[in-house]
């Protein structure tokens, strides 16, 4: 799937305003983005270097990435089950929609020895920027759904996905 199409699915997510939920829906919500909001992901200040290529020609941190990509997509699926919002269905398939497509990225990623060789003890750019770009698309995501929601989290720092969209800005 291309970036287009991946960000055509954030528009349609963005669309749904005034989303009317029960409290047991907000629940749901707020614990999705509670999820999300979990780890370093989504910190602008995260310097992990996920896309490295260590000296013995090893992704060092890329797994750290791909346990994100798991922990989130078995919140989505959770909170798929949880409720009978027709609305609600629609914002999180999308949300469900993405993640299948950056988790399908990270199993069919290939890297050819020579770009191993002349990237090890650096970061491997194609592979960073996919990882930039799930951070910054599911930036995206968690914000239109907390404003269609129009539920405030506390403890959610809504301003590191609000600073991810600014620092990557992949439009």
């Amino acid at each position: 799937m291309a970036i287009s199409e991946i960000i055509s699915i954030v528009e349609v997510i963005g669309k749904v305003r005034n989303l009317l939920l029960n409290e047991d829906e907000k629940k749901i919500v707020k614990n999705l983005v509670l999820t999300f909001d979990e780890g370093n992901l989504f910190n602008p200040n995260n310097k992990t270097k996920y896309a490295l290529i260590g000296n013995t020609g090893n992704f060092t941190y890329l797994f750290h990435y791909q346990k994100y990509l798991e922990k989130h997509a078995r919140a989505v699926s959770k909170a798929l089950g949880a409720t009978k919002n027709s609305q609600l269905i629609d914002k999180l398939s999308g949300f469900r929609t993405v993640i299948k497509e950056f988790i399908q990225l990270s199993e069919e990623f290939e890297v050819s020895d020579d770009e191993i060789e002349t990237t090890k003890g650096k970061e491997l750019p194609r592979l960073r920027g996919d990882i930039d770009r799930y951070r910054w698309i599911i930036s995206q995501c968690i914000l239109t759904l907390i404003d269609s929601v129009n539920i405030e989290i506390l403890t959610v720092k809504k301003e590191n996905f609000e600073a991810l969209i600014k620092l990557l800005h992949l439009e």
